[in-house]
Order: C-alpha cells, then structure tokens, then sequence
C-alpha cells in the first residue's frame, strides 16, 4: 500500500528528489535487484511529505489484516514525525476508528 503511495506522489512532482532516486538506484542494483523494503519506502516517503505539504488517502482500511494494518499504523506514525504538514484521510467499517486513535494517537 505504501509504495503505492509513493508511485503516486513521485508521478506527482516536478522531478523525483535526488534521495529518493538514489535509494531507487540502489535498491536495483541490489542482489536480485529486490523491491525497496518497508523501511526504505517509509524513509522515501518522509524525505517527499517531509518537503511539502502533503494529503494521502488511504480507502476501505478494514479489509486489510489486523497484521497489516498494524505495520501500516506503526509506518504512518513514522512519517507523521518528519513531517508536520502531512495529514491523513483514511475510511473503513466503525470498528477501526478505535484502532486508528489508539495507534495514531498524537
């Protein structure tokens, strides 16, 4: 889900930043030229919000496991702290409303 959100929001801008293509280059001349990992993309991420102000939606939360919307939550409160003008807009069944409050408090 997050590195979907960073194809959209480097399609987005005027250029990608040089961080963000560095660590793209990186990642493929890696073993295997792996995918970036979850750290990098959320690394990735807080270098774009953190640079402008930045608005990402994230739909229908509730169908994804309690598992990954854990890790989701945890990524999100990361790049929330780099980036102050960053807001999220997320939707989902009643019963994660307590789940986003209490991993996303503050």
């Amino acid at each position: 889900m997050l590195g979907s959100l960073i194809n959209q929001m480097i399609s987005r801008t005027d250029g990608i930043p040089a961080e963000i293509w560095g660590a793209l280059r990186e990642q493929k001349d890696a073993v295997s030229g792996r995918r970036p990992q979850l750290d990098d993309i959320v690394k990735m991420l807080q270098l774009i919000t953190s640079s402008q102000p930045t608005f990402m939606v994230i739909d229908a939360l509730d169908e994804c496991t309690a598992v990954q919307r854990y890790r989701l939550f945890d990524s999100l409160k990361e790049i929330l702290e780099k980036s102050p003008d960053a807001r999220i807009f997320v939707t989902g069944r009643p019963h994660i409303r307590a789940e986003i409050e209490t991993r996303l408090a503050g």
